[in-house]
């Protein structure tokens, strides 16, 4: 089982290959009305780790199976894409149905 997961996993992460990636919190530019942008950075360098402990907390078994990708560098490096690649992610939601 655990070779399977491993193999669904690498091709599940293919897609992501192809994007640029980088830490979250250096891939954001700074605004201009920001006075610290060592400070602006670190800020979201601590928003990336609270999220990402949230995201642990509700996904404790795929954490402990897959370490790595609960990971602080891998994570941000996640994120740092979307935002880079200027990617977005749609996600119908059953509320349309009733409308």
């Amino acid at each position: 089982e655990s070779g399977e997961r491993w193999d669904s996993l690498q091709r599940a992460w293919v897609p992501l290959q192809a994007g640029w990636k980088a830490l979250w919190w250096e891939a954001v530019a700074v605004p201009p009305d920001v006075e610290d942008g060592e400070q602006f950075r670190q800020g979201l360098r601590q928003l990336a780790g609270d999220s990402l402990q949230l995201l642990s907390a509700a996904l404790p078994a795929q954490a402990a199976a897959f370490p790595a990708l609960f990971s602080l560098p891998v994570y941000a490096s996640l994120v740092g894409m979307f935002e880079l690649n200027n990617l977005g992610v749609v996600v119908a939601s059953p509320v349309e149905d009733w409308f």
